[in-house]
C-alpha cells in the first residue's frame, strides 16, 4: 500500500473517535435515502421510488450540507494539529500531492465507512418498516452509497489543500502562522444577499400573482402562468442559497462588528472577535455549518407553526370537534319535482349508527324544511332553468338576510363576519339536506354546543328568542325575521348568482340572541320547540348528532366515515368533525435538538482548533501576566461570536423564507414560533459558549502554551 494511504489508516486509528463520529453523522441522511428508496420501490415500483428518493434528497440537502461542512471543519482541526508531522514529511521530500492524498484518503475512509453503515442499517430498517423481506434494487442503493463515498472525500478537500500548502520552514522553526486581517469579499457578500432578498420577493410575488388570478375561476395566459409559476418558484427556491452564500461571505465583517460591540466586555471578548475575523478559514467554515443548520431548522419550525396556525384559522367547522352527523333528509323527486322529506325509520338508523361506532351520546335533531332554489339545469341547448321544487300551500320558511346586520353594529371576531361562499351563490345558503332553522329544547342545544352553554343563551331560549349561530340573520337592531316563500321564489331563467324572487307570503319578527362561539358551526337559527309551534313551523327529524368516544385524527377518519355510511345508507350525508390538522408532537422539539446538537458539535470543533492555533498567543499572554483561565474565556467568547452570529442570521433568514412562502399562498403570519426561534438563535449559542468555556484546555495545547 502506498505511503499516503498507510498514513491515512494510521491516522484513522489514532483519531478513531472523530472517524466514527464523522461516519455516523454522514450515514444518517443516506440511511434515510436508502430506507425511502427501498420502501417506495417495494410499494410503488422503481419509477415512483426514484422520484421520491430525489425529493427526499432535496429535503435533506440542508442537513447534508451542514454535516459536510461540520466534518470538513473537523478535518481542518486534525490537519492543523498534525502540522508538524506534515512539515517533517514535506522536509523529507514528500510532494504536495502526496500530502493531499494522505489527508483526502482520511475523508475517503470516513465516506466508505458511512456508505457501509448506510447500506447495512438502511436495508434492514426498510424491511422492518415493510414488515417483510423484499428484493432490493442494487442500482439505486449502489448509487446512494457511491455518492456518500464521494461526499466523504469532499469533506477532506479543504484540509488536503491546507496540508499541501504547509510551510515546513515556519512550522519546524515554531513561528506563528501568518494571518491576514483583510477580507475583501464582504461587499460581494452584501450584494449577493440583496440579490437573494430581491429574488425571494420577486419569486413569491409572481407565485402570489398567479394564485390570485385563478381565484375568480379564470385561468391566466400560458406565458403568464409559465413566468409566474415556474420562474417564480425557481427564483423563490434559488433565493435561500444566495442568502446563505452572501451571509457566509459577509461573516468576517460581521465578526468585526460584533467585536466592536463587545469591546467593553474585556480582553477575552476582544481577542475572540479578532481571532474570528482574522482566522476566516476556520471561522467561516464553522459559521457556515451553523448558518445552514439554523436556516434549515428555522425554516422547518416556522413553516410547521405557520401552517398549523393557518390550518386552524381556515378550517371549515361544521360541528364541534369529535362530533358526527348523519342527515335524515331523503333527497328524492316526485313527478320530476324536487320534494325532500325525512326518512321513515330514524330510530332504526340511530340503532345502526350506535352499533357501528363507539359513541357517548346520540340525539335526533329536529329541523324545518326551507325553500330550495334548485341547481341549474342544462340540456343540449344550454341552460334551461332550475330544478323545480314542491311548495306547500303556506310556503316554506327561511330566516331573512338582515341588512344591516349585527356585524355593522357590534365589534365581533373577524370569522363571524366573513362572507360565506355557497354553491353558485354568495347570498342565499340553501341546502335541502341541511335545514337553516333548527328546533329543540335546552338539552338539544347543550348537545349541539358540545356540553357547555352560558346562562344568558339558555334564558334567551326559554323566553322565546331566536338563537343565532350565523350573524347574517341577526339584524343590527337585534331582531330575526322569518319569511315564508311560495313557488315564485325559484327563478326560471337565472344561471348566475341566485337572488330569490317574489314577495314573502308572510313574515314574523323575533328578538334575537347571538350564541357565543369559539368557531363557526353549521347551524343557522335555533328555536325552542314551543316557540316554533306558536309560529306554525313544522319540525321534522333532520339529523342524527352524536359524540364519538375516541375522535379520529384529521385525515385519518376514513374508517369512521365508512362505518357511518354503511349504517345510515349509501345516500345519507355523513359529517365527521375531526378539527383542524395538527403537527405531530415532538417534531418541532426534535428539530431543535438536532439543530442544537449540530451547532454544539461545530462549536466544540471550532473552539478546539482555535485553542490549538492560539497556543503561541497563550504563551505571550502568560508572559504578560494574564490569568491561566484566559484561553477558556476566549473560547467561550469565540463560540458566542461565531456560533451566535451564524445562529441569528440563519434563524432570521429561515423565518423570512418561511414567512414569504406562507404569505405567497394567501395565508397570514399567524403563529410565528417566537419562543422556539429564540431558543435556536440565542439559547443554543449561549449554551455552546458555556460548554466551550467549561471544557478544559487539551494537555498538548497547554504544554505548548507553557
Amino acid at each position: 500500500m502506498p505511503l499516503p494511504e498507510r498514513l491515512a489508516l494510521r491516522r484513522a486509528r489514532r483519531e478513531w473517535r472523530g472517524t466514527i463520529l464523522a461516519a455516523v453523522f454522514l450515514a444518517v441522511p443516506f440511511t434515510a435515502l436508502i430506507v425511502v428508496n427501498t420502501v417506495a420501490a417495494a410499494e410503488s415500483g422503481s419509477g415512483p421510488a426514484s422520484g421520491l428518493t430525489v425529493g427526499t434528497g432535496l429535503v435533506l440537502l440542508p442537513l447534508v450540507i451542514a454535516i459536510v461542512v461540520m466534518i470538513a471543519a473537523n478535518a481542518l482541526v486534525t490537519t492543523r494539529r498534525d502540522e508538524r508531522m506534515l512539515a517533517l514529511l514535506r522536509s523529507a521530500g514528500a510532494s504536495r500531492g502526496s500530502l493531499f492524498r494522505f489527508v483526502s484518503a482520511s475523508g475517503v475512509l470516513s465516506g466508505l465507512a458511512a456508505a457501509v453503515v448506510s447500506v447495512i442499517v438502511g436495508i434492514p430498517v426498510a424491511w422492518l418498516w415493510l414488515g417483510q423481506v423484499t428484493v432490493v434494487s442494487p442500482g439505486p442503493v449502489a448509487g446512494i452509497a457511491v455518492f456518500c463515498l464521494v461526499l466523504g472525500w469532499a469533506t477532506s478537500v479543504a484540509a488536503g489543500v491546507v496540508a499541501s500548502a504547509v510551510d515546513a520552514n515556519r512550522v519546524l522553526r515554531g513561528l506563528p502562522r501568518k494571518t491576514s486581517g483583510q477580507w475583501r469579499t464582504d461587499r460581494i457578500g452584501a450584494v449577493i444577499v440583496l440579490i437573494g432578498i430581491a429574488a425571494l420577493a420577486l419569486g413569491f410575488a409572481a407565485v402570489f400573482a398567479v394564485r390570485e388570478s385563478t381565484l375568480g375561476g379564470t385561468q391566466p395566459s400560458f406565458w403568464a402562468a409559465l413566468v409566474g409559476g415556474f420562474v417564480g418558484s425557481a427564483l423563490a427556491g434559488f433565493a435561500p442559497m444566495l442568502l446563505i452564500i452572501g451571509l457566509a461571505l459577509m461573516m468576517p465583517r460581521l465578526f468585526r462588528m460584533v467585536g466592536t460591540a463587545t469591546q467593553r466586555f474585556g480582553l477575552a471578548a476582544r481577542l475572540a472577535s479578532r481571532d474570528a475575523e482574522r482566522s476566516w478559514s476556520r471561522s467561516v467554515s464553522a459559521g457556515a455549518a451553523v448558518l445552514v443548520t439554523t436556516f434549515a431548522i428555522a425554516s422547518y419550525i416556522s413553516l410547521v407553526s405557520l401552517s398549523s396556525a393557518e390550518a386552524e384559522a381556515s378550517h371549515r367547522w361544521e360541528l364541534q370537534e369529535g362530533q358526527f352527523a348523519v342527515s335524515l333528509i331523503d333527497l328524492e323527486y316526485a313527478n320530476d319535482v324536487f320534494d325532500p322529506r325525512p326518512v321513515g325509520n330514524p330510530d332504526d338508523i340511530v340503532a345502526a349508527v350506535t352499533d357501528a361506532v363507539d359513541t357517548d351520546d346520540v340525539r335526533i335533531l329536529q329541523g324545518v324544511q326551507g325553500p330550495y332554489y334548485g341547481a341549474p339545469v342544462e340540456d343540449s341547448e344550454g341552460y334551461s332553468g332550475r330544478q323545480a321544487m314542491r311548495f306547500p300551500e303556506g310556503g316554506l320558511p327561511h330566516p331573512r338576510l338582515a341588512e344591516p346586520n349585527v356585524c355593522d353594529a357590534r365589534e365581533l371576531d373577524a370569522w363571524r363576519c366573513e362572507p360565506a361562499h355557497h354553491y353558485d351563490s354568495l347570498a342565499f345558503p340553501l341546502r335541502p339536506g341541511t335545514p337553516t332553522i333548527w328546533v329543540g329544547d335546552a338539552a338539544d342545544l347543550v348537545h349541539i354546543l358540545g356540553g357547555t352553554v352560558d346562562t344568558a343563551t339558555l334564558d334567551a331560549l326559554a323566553s322565546g328568542e331566536a338563537l343565532v349561530f350565523d350573524t347574517r340573520y341577526l339584524a343590527a337592531d337585534g331582531t330575526v325575521s322569518i319569511d315564508w316563500h311560495g313557488e315564485d321564489f325559484v327563478p326560471e331563467n337565472e344561471p348566475g348568482e341566485f337572488l330569490p324572487r317574489g314577495e314573502p307570503l308572510r313574515s314574523v319578527t323575533l328578538d334575537g340572541h347571538l350564541v357565543p362561539l369559539t368557531h363557526p358551526i353549521d347551524y343557522g337559527v335555533f328555536l325552542h320547540e314551543e316557540t316554533a309551534a306558536e309560529l306554525g313551523l313544522e319540525a321534522q327529524p333532520s339529523r342524527i348528532l352524536g359524540t364519538l368516544t375516541a375522535p379520529p385524527e384529521q385525515y385519518n377518519n376514513y374508517d369512521t366515515y365508512a362505518a357511518l355510511g354503511a349504517a345510515a345508507g349509501t345516500t345519507a350525508d355523513v359529517i365527521v368533525e375531526s378539527g383542524p390538522s395538527e403537527t405531530e408532537p415532538g417534531w418541532v422539539e426534535g428539530a431543535l435538538i438536532i439543530g442544537g446538537g449540530i451547532s454544539l458539535a461545530v462549536a466544540l470543533i471550532a473552539s478546539g482548533l482555535a485553542r490549538h492555533e492560539g497556543r503561541h498567543s497563550d504563551r505571550t499572554l502568560a508572559t504578560l501576566g494574564a490569568s491561566p483561565g484566559i484561553r477558556r474565556r476566549i473560547s467561550g467568547w469565540y463560540v458566542l461570536t461565531v456560533v451566535g452570529t451564524a445562529s441569528v442570521l440563519g434563524t432570521a433568514a429561515g423565518m423570512l423564507w418561511a414567512s414569504a412562502t406562507v404569505v405567497s399562498f394567501g395565508s397570514g403570519l399567524l403563529g410565528i414560533p417566537w419562543v422556539e426561534l429564540g431558543v435556536l438563535a440565542v439559547g443554543v449559542p449561549v449554551v455552546a459558549a458555556i460548554v466551550a468555556r467549561l471544557v478544559p484546555v487539551a494537555k498538548r495545547d497547554a504544554e505548548a502554551a507553557a
